[in-house]
């Protein structure tokens, strides 16, 4: 996967405007290579990225050393569990945090490191390594020590405090009386006064209360010094005031508020107020665990969002969870009223002094009001009753609303922001009414900055209450400036996460669907690369949901027109419609809904291409299916001045000329060691499996972030590099195969280890191991299964399984031979215009002339004397591991379906034909000629405009469906060797070598089935080693290849092309590939991207495609082969001239064709 996708799917919304401009600055290059200039002052852009970046850094790492400071300043040191437990979850938040920023620093860097090299690479310069040692390296976000060695003493910290409360819970009886006495001293009461408060509280009795209050405040005053003692009075009734609200004593709330009880707690670690406790917990308070009494009204069994987004019950918390997770039960704008209690937040309200009214609006550690978190938690009554208060108290701006800078949380996000991320739709309707916005547009876009407390200058030193641990900690000054505001309008995020009724609530308040944001992209850019399809319907007015689920005021809301969205605006970088970012991420229901609404299917983006060939390349055929019909057919330009492939002239022996192009081919192959592939995951796409699974519930909660963790993947008696992968690893095919060499493969261990992402002092977490010799099923040495996965247990050290890892391996050993060397013969590669399949073509079923047994002598020679320069035949391994020729994984000419593999080359050689030498072959080739250049004979032109749209049949079947023939006729195969053609022998591959003229190149491709072909054809699920297999075809054809025959090898199984790709440097491999014409359950399969990507990974000289998307979209050619990649092509549309005279002037270097004659002929005439 591309660094920019990767950056794209891993950036938290409410930080993207921080990120680097990735795009942006490919952009710059891409402008700079168009108009020919190797400098366009990209330093000064670069610049203002790197301080962009840094200051956010700098912000995000100055507010995490405040919050340590307050956990140094305000936690208790005694033995106060109570203490403990309302410690523990914030040190997981900011360890979290800390995690979060130092994975922005780092795929920070990793983007400024690309984007460099990008630089360099594009513009032909070698200034890489000289800027980021002078301008990246020096900067704090790229040497975050300070950020690792705060993460290792707050882990310290965590693991501390873990132990202290699991000691407490051992001796919990002779524990509580303490506990009880240290709070109780803390709010100044005796214990006498906590029995009367308790008993008046529980009974909601005020005159109890009052005399406690009088005897406390007598108490107090007789100190000496009287405004030292004024703030343990309002301490004491702010306790008091707590409790009242945990037993919902009203009365005594009343009472308590009209003798000074403040709503905020100057002790609360979060330095949250009682208003924030009760937007959290939905109107109640959790039990007060300090107390000895039961809380008659505890919290509701329904877990409501925390102060981080996830359930207030879990220990660990994470930013990203509320802002990407969509809630499915408020799909409809249904919210959490049934956990929602608004008696007790109305009754503070109501009662609270005037001098507490600006406490209401105060902001937590995360710079979140009250009001965020009803937002957050969908609690519609609150909000009303929470911001009706503001607008009472004049503490809420009409004239701004939410775009007001102060309304902005520490990740740039208001409480009307924070509705949208959800998805509650009541409480978005809620905000916008009574705040009476008028613009829910301007919300988000307005030009905020705030101060920055500075660059990091110097050190300090905190020491841990809890552990005595030294947290170094930084100091800042010289101000700077952050951006604070959100990126998107909320339209765009509604849209983003498929939110499609907040989203129509917002269009009938006015919201504008064409609003860009800094990328170019509008809502429906976002909603088209979501895959939401009730998002894309609404915004081109396609929307027929009825919402049933929806209040009625809100259902006569959305019933308001509301503009369209532009379809065919293009974000700012590479020129897409919404109806690209569709047709690229395969999502067929929002191809169609734009479609149908009139969305532009013509349109081109930068590169000159249109959705379709977007589609066509990443091997989307339900979309390229609907593009099809409505994409206009462009003509290719010729890819070169000069034709890549010369002239054919009318002598067929007559070789290319000088024009054509040579491409070396030869490279490192393996000698003395074996190589050892380690893929993580599944190939198999029709088994939906995460590479890395870990059991939570196994893990300690203190351990590690879930997002901070990584994946070490480490061989034992092999050589190779660790590889670190971090988790979770969202796309398998993002990841290339991990290579390690040994020369002992029966030894080899693969260590899986889990460990944290960041982190000074690493500490283990659990580890899977597999020895290679006995994980992988089989039946003897020289068969194995098809089967290629395996699965080991990940475990703790305490040997306890926490998970467990998925990966597929393969051993590629070497292959030695006399005449393998680097630099011998058929080093070089000559590109090659006709290649005869199976030799003169695939037999068909219906054809009226005569025709020639596919994969047999008689054909090759005949293709040959036609003109074909190689012929392309199939070679497969009989029981005995002789390499014969044959197509089908089954031999059917014995009345039986029996592998090829089952029986003996003697055996396959006596199935059926009568043997011919090849003197009595080439006395016939005159004859045959004469008879294949009758004009009524072209081998399938004719019928070609026919076959284009019917089903496609599996490769390994010899024939295609012919309509024309009698229903009992349509599903029978004709084989090479079948009754009603000129039948030859059976070959095997040496036999082949010495028989065959040496002018005659040998396209070589070797049949090894993969898993899902194996069950279509009902074969074992056990086949010949692959080593063996490979190893018994390159000796025959190192023994028995002629110094002047040219000859490439060819396979659909990507594994056999990196076999042979590996064990050998002489021969040119090419990949095969349906390029997802007929779905194959390897990815590797399924499309020209990703042949692209495996070639080039296993250093092949092409890839082999399908015909039908080079000439669905010859503008391909032009990008495979600006890869470096030769292109061939196959398939029953290049026997149509025409389809090949667009494919040669598109660039395509061979094409492999069933009418040989007919396509010769045909080019010659060009």
């Amino acid at each position: 996967m591309k660094f920019g996708k990767i950056l794209k799917n891993q950036i938290p919304p409410e930080w993207s405007r921080n990120y680097i401009s990735y795009k942006a600055l490919k952009k710059l290059i891409n402008n700079a290579v168009k108009t020919g200039r190797t400098a366009v002052g990209d330093d000064i852009v670069i610049d203002r990225e790197l301080e962009k970046v840094d200051n956010f850094f700098l912000y995000k790492h100055a507010e995490i050393d405040r919050r340590l400071r307050i956990l140094s300043e305000k936690y208790r040191p005694n033995f106060d569990s109570y203490a403990d437990e309302e410690f523990l979850p914030v040190m997981m938040q900011t360890k979290e945090l800390i995690h979060k920023l130092l994975h922005f620093a780092d795929i920070n860097k990793k983007g400024f490191t690309k984007i460099l090299k990008k630089f360099d690479k594009r513009l032909g310069r070698e200034d890489k390594d000289f800027y980021l040692e002078t301008k990246v390296n020096i900067l704090p976000f790229t040497t975050n020590s300070s950020l690792t060695e705060m993460l290792d003493s707050i882990e310290h910290w965590i693991q501390e405090v873990q132990r202290r409360m699991a000691e407490f819970k051992q001796n919990i009886h002779q524990n509580i009386e303490f506990t009880t006495k240290v709070r109780l001293r803390r709010i100044n009461l005796t214990e006498e006064q906590d029995r009367m408060l308790t008993n008046s509280i529980c009974n909601d009795d005020t005159d109890i209360l009052k005399d406690l209050i009088n005897q406390i405040t007598l108490d107090l005053s007789k100190s000496s010094n009287l405004n030292i003692q004024i703030s343990p009075i309002k301490k004491t009734l702010t306790s008091m005031l707590y409790k009242a609200c945990h037993f919902r004593a009203m009365r005594c709330i009343k009472l308590l508020l009209k003798s000074g009880a403040s709503i905020v707690d100057d002790d609360d670690i979060n330095e949250r107020s009682l208003i924030h406790k009760l937007m959290i917990h939905g109107g109640r308070l959790p039990k007060d665990k300090s107390s000895p009494l039961t809380t008659p009204s505890s919290s509701p069994t329904n877990s409501v969002i925390g102060p981080e987004g996830l359930q207030i019950t879990q220990i660990t918390y994470s930013t990203e969870t509320f802002l990407t997770q969509k809630d499915s039960k408020n799909d409809d704008g249904r919210t959490n009223n049934i956990c929602e209690d608004t008696s007790l937040i109305s009754l503070i309200l109501e009662n609270v002094p005037e001098t507490e009214y600006s406490k209401v609006l105060l902001k937590d550690v995360f710079g979140r009001r009250p009001l965020h978190y009803a937002a957050i938690n969908g609690f519609e009554k609150s909000t009303k009753i929470l911001l009706e208060f503001l607008i009472k108290t004049d503490q809420f701006p009409s004239q701004q609303g939410f775009s007001d800078p102060s309304w902005f949380d520490n990740d740039g996000l208001t409480p009307l922001l924070c509705a949208v991320l959800r998805g509650h739709t009541t409480v978005v309707n809620c905000i916008i009414k009574v705040g009476s916005i008028k613009n829910v547009d301007a919300i988000s876009n307005v030009a905020d900055s705030s101060p920055l407390m500075g660059s990091v200058n110097f050190t300090s030193t905190t020491i841990s209450p809890a552990t005595n641990q030294h947290i170094t900690t930084a100091a800042y000054v010289s101000p700077y400036s952050v951006s604070h505001t959100h990126a998107q309008t909320p339209l765009a995020i509604a849209c983003r996460f498929g939110h499609s009724t907040t989203a129509k609530l917002l269009l009938a308040y006015g919201a504008d669907p064409d609003i860009q944001d800094e990328e170019g992209e509008s809502p429906l850019h976002l909603a088209a690369r979501n895959g939401s399809g009730d998002c894309v319907r609404l915004l081109v007015g396609l929307d027929d949901n009825e919402h049933r689920n929806v209040p009625d005021n809100i259902k006569n809301i959305l019933k308001s027109n509301f503009k369209k969205a532009n379809m065919e605006v293009k974000e700012n970088f590479y020129g897409w419609t919404p109806l690209f970012l569709a047709a690229m991420e395969g999502h067929t229901e929002c191809v169609k809904v734009l479609i149908q609404a009139g969305a532009d299917p013509n349109v081109m983006d930068n590169s000159g291409w249109t959705p379709h060939i977007h589609a066509v390349f990443r091997g989307h055929s339900a979309v390229k299916k609907i593009l099809r019909p409505v994409t206009a057919f462009e003509e290719p330009s010729p890819l070169f001045s000069t034709p890549m492939n010369a002239e054919i002239n009318s002598k067929s022996s007559k070789k290319l000329n000088s024009t054509s192009a040579e491409l070396t081919y030869g490279h490192k192959y393996l000698q003395d060691q074996s190589l050892i592939l380690v893929t993580l995951g599944n190939t198999d796409l029709r088994k939906s499996i995460n590479p890395v699974e870990l059991y939570n519930s196994q893990i300690s909660s203190s351990i590690i972030p879930s997002t901070s963790v990584s994946l070490v993947v480490s061989a034992k008696n092999a050589n190779g590099e660790p590889a670190i992968i971090d988790l979770p690893i969202n796309n398998t095919s993002a990841v290339d195969p991990i290579m390690f060499y040994s020369s002992d493969v029966d030894n080899v261990i693969l260590t899986f280890d889990i460990i944290p992402t960041y982190g000074t002092k690493k500490q283990f977490i659990g580890r899977a191991t597999a020895l290679l010799s006995s994980v992988k099923t089989s039946s003897g040495p020289q068969h194995s299964s098809l089967m290629g996965s395996v699965t080991v247990p990940i475990l703790d050290t305490n040997l306890e399984v926490i998970g467990r890892v998925v990966f597929e391996f393969l051993i590629v050993k070497p292959f030695r031979h006399k005449n393998l060397a680097v630099g011998g013969r058929h080093t070089y590669w000559t590109t090659i215009k006709v290649i005869g399949h199976r030799g003169f073509g695939m037999n068909r079923v219906g054809t009226l002339n005569l025709q020639i047994g596919e994969n047999t002598l008689i054909s090759f020679i005949t293709a040959a004397s036609l003109g074909a320069e190689y012929v392309e035949f199939d070679v497969q391994l009989t029981k005995d591991h002789v390499p014969v020729i044959y197509h089908d994984w089954t031999i059917t000419e014995t009345g039986y379906d029996i592998p090829i593999h089952a029986i003996t080359h003697k055996q396959f050689l006596k199935l059926k034909g009568q043997r011919f030498g090849v003197e009595e072959l080439l006395a016939r080739d005159q004859n045959i000629r004469k008879e294949f250049q009758s004009p009524s004979n072209q081998n399938g032109i004719k019928e070609q405009s026919d076959n284009r749209e019917k089903k496609r049949v599996k490769r390994s079947y010899s024939v295609p469906i012919n309509t024309f023939m009698r229903s009992e006729n349509k599903e029978r195969k004709l084989k090479g060797n079948d009754d009603g053609i000129i039948q030859a022998p059976f070959a095997t591959l040496e036999e082949t070598f010495k028989q065959v003229p040496l002018n005659i190149g040998f396209n070589v491709e070797v049949k090894y089935p993969m898993i899902d072909e194996a069950e279509a054809d009902g074969l074992p699920a056990y086949h010949t080693e692959l080593n063996l297999f490979v190893d018994a075809i390159l000796q025959c054809v190192y023994e028995h290849a002629q110094q002047n025959r040219n000859i490439i090898f060819s396979s659909f199984n990507p594994d056999i092309c990196l076999m042979l790709a590996f064990k050998q440097p002489n021969y040119p491999v090419f990949f095969l590939t349906d390029c997802g014409e007929e779905t194959m359950a390897d990815i590797r399969c399924n499309s020209i991207q990703e042949a692209i990507k495996f070639a080039k990974f296993a250093g092949l000289l092409g890839i082999v495609t399908t015909s039908a998307p080079v000439i669905e979209a010859p503008k391909l050619v032009k990008t495979i082969k600006e890869t470096g990649l030769l292109l061939f092509t196959y398939g029953a549309m290049n026997n149509d001239v025409t389809n090949v005279r667009l494919q040669k002037k598109a660039g395509v270097d061979a094409v492999i064709v069933d009418s040989v004659l007919a396509v010769r002929k045909g080019l010659q005439n060009d």
